[in-house]
């Protein structure tokens, strides 16, 4: 007895089942829950099916029989999430649009004449008013209000026609030359005919080209900043015969009959070939 004592390691060890009672039900006579006796011949679990109420199936684990709790759980935080973003906008009465394009405004009188809807600043506003869920409402006033503030301010203009368009141009254009001087055509001419000669000779590329031009037209500073370079460089490939206006002969010429001018002649050369923006160089 004593050797089969020694050779018990458990307090259920060597205990056999009450006779009559299947050793996966309890005492009582209540089976206990398993999925192993509904294995068939291949000894693949039997699935079971998910609740007729549970509408998101994912939520069931059909081989366990119940449900996933971790996903359960993700599931009551969206859901929650979702019902206070909602009662948050109720309460506030905030009706969001579904497009940018539905938000619209009234002008009013301040600023009637200062605000495009057409434009890309106005399409930018909506955009900006639908991310951060405005209603109508609110965009409306806050356009109004903001915009009203700008006018106040003098931060923003009155749009203009185009025949004001047209017309602010042609002063700007007037006061650029003035700056310029007496020869302002001159120079001009003289700084668009090096681009264009340059460009036929393929020293600049399209593009290169296009960046000289707009550079050239912004200002009279910037006409003076190209024919300085050009009169630095020195080079013989600008082309100044294409910058005359004022009947001045070529270099080529005034080189060739040089020695038989006078110094007053050869003077007064120079001095139209610097009002015409020539380099310091004769070109041959």
């Amino acid at each position: 007895m004593a050797e089969e004592n020694n050779n018990q390691t458990g307090l259920t060890e060597g205990q056999d089942p009450v006779e009559g009672q299947d050793k996966d039900q309890e005492p009582g006579g209540q089976d206990v829950p398993s999925n192993l006796g509904a294995q068939g011949a291949d000894n693949n679990p039997q699935t079971i099916e998910a609740p007729e109420g549970l509408s998101n199936k994912d939520l069931w684990d059909p081989e366990k029989g119940q449900l996933k709790t971790e996903l359960v759980i993700e599931e009551l935080s969206r859901q929650t999430k979702r019902a206070e973003d909602l009662r948050k906008k109720l309460s506030n009465g905030v009706v969001v649009p579904q497009k940018a394009e539905e938000y619209e405004v009234v002008p009013t009188e301040q600023v009637k004449d200062f605000l495009d809807t057409k434009s890309e600043f106005f399409t930018g506003l909506q955009g900006i008013a639908l991310k951060n869920g405005l209603s109508k409402e609110q965009f409306q006033g806050f356009v109004n209000d903001y915009l009203g503030m700008c006018v106040e301010k003098g931060v923003v203009g009155k749009p203009q026609t185009e025949e004001e368009q047209k017309a602010a141009q042609a002063a700007y254009v007037a006061e650029q030359k003035k700056i310029l001087g007496a020869n302002a055509d001159e120079q001009i001419q003289s700084a668009v005919a090096f681009i264009e000669t340059e460009y036929r000779k393929g020293v600049f590329d399209e593009n290169e080209k296009k960046a000289l031009r707009d550079f050239a037209d912004k200002s009279a500073v910037n006409i003076r900043v190209l024919n300085k370079l050009r009169e630095y460089a020195g080079q013989p490939v600008v082309p100044v015969q294409n910058a005359q206006t004022d009947s001045l002969m070529s270099d080529a010429e005034i080189i060739e009959k040089w020695g038989t001018m006078s110094t007053a002649e050869q003077m007064k050369i120079l001095k139209q070939r610097e009002a015409l923006g020539r380099p310091r160089k004769f070109m041959e």
